[in-house]
């Protein structure tokens, strides 16, 4: 998981907003009528990744592959919780997550599919977000902590406190090491090591700045950006 920093508001957004108030209506987020609109944007605010597990998105819903949604990362419909209404259309509370997962048995949902309408930690709006997560060499997505795999964290979760324990909490509630997405950061990262086992730390050096700097982040970006960096360190060492 990633920070990920908001940009103002979109003027059709804040417009249409004007306009219910003025009418006299709730703001609710069915009523809003520019749902891919906005979701253009946030896909290009997000660098064309998930707010959640970093895979490529491309389109608004239909496809389920690279498609995408408006994920409410307060969630949207909680009944009688004040503030799920409140920030039905709040562009700080609102995000481009994937929808791969989409009628998959629910051990095998993951992100917004998964998540529903628990709330999670806010991780994403932490600038200090990457800090909290590293990759282990199965594909798994872990706390930055003292243990080495998802399942030492799973057995020893009452032992965990603050960030590890909101980044415990948001891995597991997303789902985030299925099986599917377990195997698939696997599978991309063999093939990624390998690469990168052969470049020169200037090269390193070089591609870590230009994935940072890309318009279209990478796909995993955090994951690749991990082990380009541990390899850097090795040969500068």
């Amino acid at each position: 998981m990633r920070y990920i920093e908001k940009n103002n508001p979109p003027e059709y957004l804040l417009a249409w907003k004007n306009k219910q108030k003025q009418a006299g209506c709730n703001l609710l987020y069915n009523d809003f009528p520019y749902k891919e609109r906005l979701n253009n944007d946030l896909r290009k605010e997000q660098h064309c990744i998930c707010c959640y597990c970093q895979r490529k998105m491309d389109h608004f819903q239909g496809d389920l592959v690279r498609g995408s949604h408006n994920e409410h990362l307060y969630p949207e419909n909680i009944p009688g919780d004040q503030l799920s209404h409140d920030l039905q259309v709040e562009y700080s509370n609102i995000y481009a997550c994937c929808i791969d997962s989409r009628g998959c048995e629910k051990r095998l949902q993951y992100c917004g599919e998964i998540k529903s309408n628990n709330k999670i930690p806010h991780l994403i709006q932490d600038p200090e977000c990457s800090n909290y997560f590293r990759y282990n060499i199965l594909g798994e997505i872990i706390p930055n902590g003292f243990y080495g795999t998802w399942e030492d964290y799973m057995n020893n979760e009452k032992e965990l406190e603050g960030s590890l324990y909101e980044a415990f909490l948001c891995i597991k509630m997303l789902n985030l090491n299925c099986i599917t997405l377990k195997l698939y950061r696997y599978q991309i990262l063999q093939s990624f090591i390998t690469v990168i086992s052969q470049w020169t730390a200037d090269k390193l050096d070089s591609y870590i700045s230009s994935y940072e700097r890309a318009a279209e982040y990478q796909e995993l970006i955090n994951m690749k950006l991990q082990y380009m960096r541990q390899r850097y360190h090795i040969l500068t060492k």
